[in-house]
């Protein structure tokens, strides 16, 4: 359910993107630059891009960041964007899943040109680092963890496992999805 509602956070990034363009329909009239992330971490949203790719063609450019990305403060994903901008020629950017560095991404994209709509999906960065871009969908997850709580009771369930990697435990978001499926839990008496 989550990675469906992430990737639909992408898809709307994207449609933002399009509007940014001045354009629509079977062709977009820019290259819009699309950073993800390594597909065996964040696999729904490489789906989302070679769907995307696959109906605008050269349109979308695609970039994916390594799974070590957080070493060197992200200097990778700075690269990326660097590249995209410099060697790809897009006309706007989006990034999948907001990750450490892209902070640093974004200030690189606009000292490059000021005018490239800048768009960020899913934030691990705090949001306030992000002031640069033009954009930001970032799904409730309290909202997405109480909801889920709800539906696992409603299907009789009796216990409830959250799982997630501890580099998570320090993102907002996560963090409010955390607390608002502890909280859940003990009102449904999960």
């Amino acid at each position: 359910m989550i990675k469906k509602i992430l990737s639909f956070v992408l898809v709307i990034a994207v449609i933002f993107t399009l509007g940014a363009c001045g354009k629509g329909g079977d062709k977009l009239g820019c290259k819009v630059g699309v950073i993800t992330g390594p597909k065996e971490l964040f696999p729904e949203t490489a789906e989302v891009v070679s769907a995307l790719a696959k109906k605008y063609g050269d349109e979308i450019v695609s970039a994916g960041f390594p799974s070590d990305y957080e070493t060197n403060d992200g200097k990778a994903i700075e690269s990326i964007a660097k590249a995209l901008v410099n060697e790809s020629n897009v006309q706007a950017v989006v990034f999948a899943n907001a990750v450490t560095g892209t902070a640093n991404a974004i200030n690189k994209i606009k000292e490059l040109d000021p005018k490239i709509p800048v768009f960020c999906c899913y934030n691990e960065e705090k949001t306030q680092t992000l002031d640069k871009a033009d954009g930001i969908f970032n799904p409730d997850m309290a909202a997405m963890g109480k909801l889920a709580v709800d539906q696992a009771k409603k299907a009789g369930a009796v216990n409830f496992y959250y799982y997630s990697f501890q580099r998570n435990e320090v993102i907002e978001t996560n963090i409010a999805l955390k607390k608002a499926v502890e909280e859940n839990c003990k009102q449904n008496g999960i």
